[in-house]
């Protein structure tokens, strides 16, 4: 129940918005498996088939959900307003605004070079102090670092930076480090909220690859002040431009896709949005009082101290009362995407490690109906490599020993669920096409339409091989094997065969154990794709980590982006040589040709 008036929004109300997206959910899920239920025999169902039932309804769960997101976006924009309708609360043309309270910039480091970082606080101190509002800032830097060497540098580093960085802001910059590094990062942030934060009415939490303009955080600051039933305001972060070819074609997908998603899924969550642990803002006082995370029962991986922080703040956020809402306008908050496949993976490991302790979620008390939605819709989407994995083997079983004059159910499943994970990039492809300004900004339309093709294709390669890996992380985790919580790589590129093939190389036994299956036994040609996938893995990774790739990609302007059309100037010193040389070189044509 909401300690305040909820913020006024146009159309219809949040509740219903709530109810809206689950009743379609629910409806085209109904859909989706009966369609494949009366494909089965009469007299009732196998064990196997209602495995395949219930992997089905795993694996479509987050796609149904992104379709329904993508046509709300679509339109919201063709016939709504949705600066009324969204975010009344943000101001993204007006006058930049005055401002009378006081918000700590929080960035939290492990292990990590602290050049970057410190680049990034200075870029960000020098955007706050061009517009004349760095007087309602300070910097907070939270180490959790454990490496000797790199405890050095954090020390030097911010010893040559700290009165840099702190003329100009309402209190001297802070640096602590923790020498008992207890509950990762939700517990470093919840140490800050509640013994570092005093004078501080607000907190932007930054990652050390995280970096916002001036005017974005004026404008959320201000956000926060004229609302203050707002607890926690989460902005649609994008990725800073690359040269890393695989990070291009990621963050490409990512940034044409992103935008008419976010707001379908911003319209329909409305005052439930979810946290993802940086590049938001949050009233300190709230967090301190009421997000506090507990200790689960049990033994790591899955018990003990929470790894995957942001959810679980927001839900104790909402349920005091306050609102929590995504900005969706991808502007001028950025993060770094992996420079490599196997990093990428790490990554996603650590969020399946982190989200497989979220079903104490569903039973936690006070939580909202759409709330408990949304912990379902990151638990499938978590599982949903282990389920159609584990539905795949299931079709090829049934077909050879339940019923095999039958014709395959899988060939069923395979057209719905491509119909849901095409539906959002056609609609986000639609909006980009329908922009002649917004393509150019792409690198023109034939670029574009090669870069759509070619991440489509390698991420579908990608995401059927991540079905085994994902398997295997998670069996790994049932015998108490996790992933660490330690420094990325987040720039680094170059990855040997040797080195790739061995990070592979049970995924590629996998796929020869298939192969020779498809030899002797009469198995589904699904599990050809699945194989040639598992094959394409190592060159995959090795290719796309390639410089050489990397460097020659980036000079065609393919996965160009419109944060390189131009570059902002915050990351004018933080982006390759190249992109800003290529940028530069775009605009005085542009100039030529007017």
């Amino acid at each position: 129940m909401s300690i305040f008036s909820p913020v006024k929004v146009t159309g219809m109300p949040g509740y219903q918005r709530h109810w809206l997206i689950m009743a379609l959910f629910f409806g085209t899920s109904f859909l989706v498996l009966w369609s494949n239920y009366t494909k089965f025999k009469l007299g009732g169902i196998t064990f196997l088939e209602g495995t395949i039932l219930f992997c089905t309804f795993i694996c479509t769960f987050q796609p149904i959900v992104a379709s329904w997101s993508a046509v709300i976006g679509l339109l919201v924009m063709a016939f709504g307003n949705a600066e009324k309708s969204v975010y009344p609360y943000f101001d993204a043309k007006g006058p930049l605004p005055e401002l009378r309270s006081r918000t700590a910039l929080v960035i939290f480091m492990r292990n990590e070079d602290p050049s970057s970082i410190f680049d990034r606080l200075l870029e960000m101190q020098k955007s706050l102090s061009q517009i004349g509002r760095l007087q309602h800032f300070r910097f907070v830097l939270l180490s959790d670092t454990t490496l000797p060497e790199v405890m050095c540098m954090e020390d030097e580093g911010f010893a040559r930076i700290k009165d840099n960085i702190g003329i100009g802001t309402y209190q001297t910059p802070f640096y602590r480090r923790r020498s008992k590094n207890i509950g990762y990062k939700g517990g470093n942030m919840y140490d800050y909220a509640e013994n570092h934060s005093k004078g501080d009415e607000l907190f932007v939490p930054l990652d050390s690859d995280s970096v916002m303009s001036g005017d974005m955080l004026v404008r959320i600051v201000s956000s926060m002040e004229k609302c203050p039933q707002i607890g926690l305001l989460q902005t649609a972060f994008i990725g800073t431009p690359a040269v890393s070819a695989f990070a291009r074609l990621m963050q490409f997908g990512s940034r044409y896709y992103l935008p008419v998603n976010y707001l379908g899924l911003s319209w329909w969550a409305n005052d439930c949005a979810l946290f993802w642990g940086h590049n938001a803002i949050i009233r300190t006082r709230a967090f301190q009082e009421h997000c506090k995370l507990p200790v689960l029962s049990g033994n790591p991986p899955l018990g003990g101290h929470i790894m995957s922080h942001d959810i679980v703040e927001t839900m104790f956020m909402r349920r005091a009362g306050y609102e929590c809402r995504l900005l969706p306008i991808t502007t001028e908050s950025y993060e770094t995407f992996p420079p490599t496949l196997i990093e990428a993976m790490n990554r996603q490991n650590r969020w399946f490690q982190g989200d497989m302790q979220y079903f104490f979620l569903l039973k936690e008390p006070g939580l909202s109906l759409i709330n408990r939605f949304q912990v379902c819709r990151i638990l499938a989407k978590s599982l949903s490599p282990m389920a159609w994995f584990v539905m795949t083997l299931a079709f090829n079983i049934r077909s050879r020993v339940e019923n095999p004059g039958a014709s395959r159910v899988g060939v069923s499943v395979l057209p719905q669920w491509f119909i849901f994970r095409l539906l959002p990039k056609i609609a986000a492809f639609l909006t980009v096409v329908a922009n002649p300004s917004e393509i150019k900004r792409y690198g023109g339309i034939f670029r574009f339409v090669t870069s759509v093709v070619l991440e489509y294709v390698i991420t579908s390669i990608v995401s059927t091989a991540a079905t085994v890996s994902m398997t295997l992380f998670f069996c790994g985790l049932l015998r108490g094997i996790s992933i660490k919580w330690d420094a990325q790589n987040r720039d680094r590129l170059g990855l040997s065969w040797r080195h790739t093939f061995r990070v592979f190389w049970v995924e590629n036994l996998i796929g020869l154990g298939i192969i020779w299956l498809m030899i002797t036994q009469d198995t589904s040609h699904r599990l050809l794709s699945l194989a040639i996938s598992l094959f394409l893995l190592v060159p995959i990774t090795v290719l796309t980590a390639s410089p050489r790739l990397s460097s020659l990609i980036t000079r065609l302007r393919l996965f160009t982006t419109p944060d390189e059309n131009p570059v902002s100037p915050v990351l004018s010193r933080l982006v390759a040589p190249e992109i800003i040389t290529i940028s530069k070189a775009k605009a005085k044509a542009m100039e030529k040709a007017l």
